[in-house]
């Protein structure tokens, strides 16, 4: 418990007192890209995601809890913003015991932009994008999270292109307080300056101390402040309810604020949204409007991978398990009787003899002539010459008597 208390209080503390000094370093940041959040679930929630983000999701928003989730899951989105700019990505994330691992690629393009020249006269056009690709690592389990991501990225404007390295560390844990409470914090995009033609700035590092609360099944609130590298300081709040939470299909509704966006119009820093899952896929709309700029729409699609997808390689790890021993008697099956020469006949008949011996007799058509007769001292049988060796063979396997044949 103390070790809890101890990284929750370092947490606050980084948090509060870096605020200040990103806070005046407004507009000197390169790669802002790298600030846009991922997942219409935490950009609903006023991207106050930094605890509440669990699998595939917190890839980009706290690798450490990659750990939490059931199943592999894939994430696809697509999110239409402001002036022609769009963002796609496409993420995998996995996990293994205390191990996740998770991957994801994104392609931001920023469509076609009109070239002027001093006069104010248009002397074409040029295309702009940038893209990122992501790894993360996290280790851990329910009370304690340790998470590392690693980025790569390249911008294009005009044929003239600049790339990077970036990377995140994140840490999660449960509160002291109460299980129903989770902690994060996290550090994003620290790494060396990015050059661009003859400008080189820093990257927009992030400084987050997160908070989830769960309230029943059907409520959760999270809070994140801490310092952006450029905006200062940020205080961003969520909430999502869950009228229809039925074991892993359920409807959500949700909503948020973040103070890095409400510099236009107050409207501005809030967002929107909703989700709904059922048979092992969710999809998530968001709607964060951005002032006179616009609004932004995103959808995001999580499917669960169902566990049939990996059973191969399990089998296959269990095998190497098994002694030989036990996967010779893991492999053998029952051995099945003979099949009765009895099959087809209209019926059969159990004779007891005198000296208490027994005879298994057969039934057959009163209009099948081949026949051979049983006889014993009880009646007699008949039995068809077609069937008289396999039957011989049946029942001298029994060790049953069969009297006199004739």
């Amino acid at each position: 418990m103390m070790r809890r208390i101890g990284v929750w209080g370092i947490g606050f503390c980084l948090a509060a007192f870096l605020s200040p000094l990103f806070g005046s370093d407004s507009g000197t940041t390169g790669a802002n890209f790298l600030k846009i959040g991922v997942g219409a679930r935490g950009l609903a929630m006023g991207e106050a995601y930094s605890a509440k983000g669990k699998g595939v999701e917190a890839l980009y928003w706290n690798p450490a809890n990659l750990v939490d989730m059931g199943r592999p899951e894939l994430m696809i989105s697509h999110n239409p913003m402001v002036e022609n700019t769009s963002l796609n990505q496409l993420a995998l994330a996995f996990h293994r015991g205390k191990f996740g691992v998770g991957l994801g690629m994104s392609l931001i393009s920023h469509g076609t932009i009109k070239r002027f020249d001093g006069g104010g006269n248009r002397i074409g056009s040029f295309d702009a994008s940038d893209q990122f690709g992501v790894v993360g690592f996290a280790y851990g389990g329910e009370g304690f999270r340790l998470g590392l991501a690693g980025k790569w990225f390249k911008s294009e404007i005009a044929g003239i292109s600049a790339d990077g390295m970036a990377g995140d560390v994140g840490m999660s844990f449960l509160s002291p307080l109460s299980s129903r409470i989770r902690h994060a914090f996290v550090a994003r995009n620290f790494g060396s300056s990015v050059s661009f033609i003859n400008q080189e700035d820093d990257l927009p590092l992030t400084f987050l101390f997160g908070n989830a609360v769960s309230i029943g099944t059907g409520f959760s609130f999270t809070l994140d402040v801490g310092s952006i590298k450029g905006p200062g300081a940020v205080v961003a709040s969520g909430i999502e309810w869950k009228p229809l939470n039925k074991g892993s299909d359920h409807l959500a509704f949700r909503g948020g604020y973040n103070t890095r966006r409400n510099e236009a119009e107050k409207l501005s820093g809030a967002s929107l949204g909703m989700g709904l899952t059922f048979f092992e896929t969710s999809i998530d709309y968001a709607w964060v409007p951005f002032g006179e700029l616009g609004d932004s729409h995103s959808v995001t699609l999580l499917w669960h991978i169902p566990h049939w997808s990996f059973r191969i390689r399990d089998q296959l790890e269990n095998r190497k398990r098994l002694t030989p021993k036990m996967r010779e008697s893991k492999t053998s099956t029952k051995k099945t009787p003979p099949r009765s020469p009895f099959e087809g006949l209209s019926g059969a008949v159990l004779i007891t003899l005198r000296d208490g011996q027994r005879v298994l007799g057969i039934v057959v058509p009163s209009d099948q002539k081949d026949v051979i007769i049983i006889e014993t001292d009880e009646g007699k049988v008949k039995i068809p010459k077609t069937r008289i060796s396999k039957v011989k063979r049946y029942i001298e396997r029994r060790k049953h008597n069969l009297g006199t044949l004739k």
